[in-house]
Order: structure tokens, then C-alpha cells, then sequence
């Protein structure tokens, strides 16, 4: 089951990189952050960098780029710079769920709570946790139990933890899932 999962996930980056190098080219700024995603059943640590983030007229534009063993992979995350929303995962609209504002380097920082749900599939749901100055946060598996994606981990480990214990301050994903026929 977990290599279904896995290979799903490695379909997605792949038609996400596929559609947006043309727009990878026209990066100006660069800022990196680290990924670590520790699923706690096979022990395993990959490292995913937001690669660069950048911004046309219309949107930002989040890279990530995940090194596992020898391979590499890319996916992206848009957001259009006057809508909240929703963002933009692997061609698939992650519409908003609820915001929360929390305390973090002594600034108050908004974080949204987006959903991904592809339409007539199961076992992909995932909440994302996402600010609009460190992109995505963190992830969480609706339909697994352990796998959770931190990013940034070293830098965001305060602000990580402080959402984690005010999770269920958030509105449930569970009312905005879409129906598999």
C-alpha cells in the first residue's frame, strides 16, 4: 500500500515538473528551506528544499524539489498574490479550509489551512498548512495516520509545534471532502 502511495505521489511531481519549468526559468530570488518527511512505520528521511520562490504580476510561485537517494524530484504550489482562497498542487485546486493567526518570531503570522482532494480517488486527501512567507509549513495525510511532511523543520519547529497543539482550533477538512463514485 505504501509503495501505491509513494508511486502516486512520484506520478504527480513528475507531471507537475513537466508543466512548470517554463516557469522555473523565470525565477529571480532563491530561498531555501528544508523538507523532512518522517513516516514513523518504515523510519525512513527524505530532504525536500523550497528550491525558489518567486513571483510574476498574477501569482508566487513555491519550488520544491525532494532528494531521494539518487533521485530528484519537483513539484510546485501556486498562489495567486490577491486570492486566499485557494492554491494550485499538481494541477488540482486546494481550496481554503480556515485560517488561524499565530505568534511566530514575535509577529503575528496567518496560516492557512488548505485542503487536496482529487476528484473520484481515494487515500490522497491532505490538509496543508501554508503562510504566505514560508509556503507550505507542514502537511498531514487525512486517510493515513503517520505520514506528516515537515518542512523547514529547524527554522519552523516553533511555529510547527504551536499549530500542531491548536490543531483542533481549525476547522475539520472532513465536511469538505469530495465524494469518490
Amino acid at each position: 500500500m505504501k509503495s501505491t502511495i509513494i508511486l502516486v505521489l512520484v506520478s504527480f511531481i513528475i507531471m507537475a515538473c513537466n508543466q512548470e519549468k517554463e516557469q522555473a526559468n523565470k525565477s529571480n530570488s532563491y530561498n531555501y528551506l528544508t523538507l523532512r518527511t518522517l513516516i514513523s512505520k518504515s523510519k525512513s528521511i527524505n530532504e525536500t528544499v523550497l528550491y525558489k520562490k518567486y513571483s510574476d504580476e498574477n501569482n508566487t510561485i513555491y519550488e520544491y524539489k525532494t532528494l531521494d537517494n539518487d533521485s530528484t524530484y519537483f513539484h510546485f504550489i501556486t498562489k495567486e498574490l490577491t486570492n486566499d482562497n485557494s492554491i494550485l498542487l499538481y494541477d488540482q485546486t486546494c481550496e481554503l479550509i480556515d485560517t488561524k493567526v499565530f505568534n511566530f518570531k514575535g509577529v503575528p503570522i496567518k496560516v492557512f489551512k488548505y485542503l487536496y482532494d482529487v476528484n473520484d480517488s481515494i487515500d490522497e486527501e491532505h490538509d496543508y498548512y501554508f503562510t504566505n512567507e514560508y509556503g507550505v509549513i507542514f502537511s498531514k495525510s487525512i486517510a493515513w495516520s503517520y505520514p506528516w511532511e515537515f518542512y523547514n523543520e529547524l527554522e519552523l519547529k516553533p511555529l510547527q509545534d504551536s499549530i500542531l497543539k491548536n490543531e483542533e482550533k481549525f476547522k475539520s477538512s472532513f465536511n469538505f471532502l469530495r465524494s469518490s463514485n
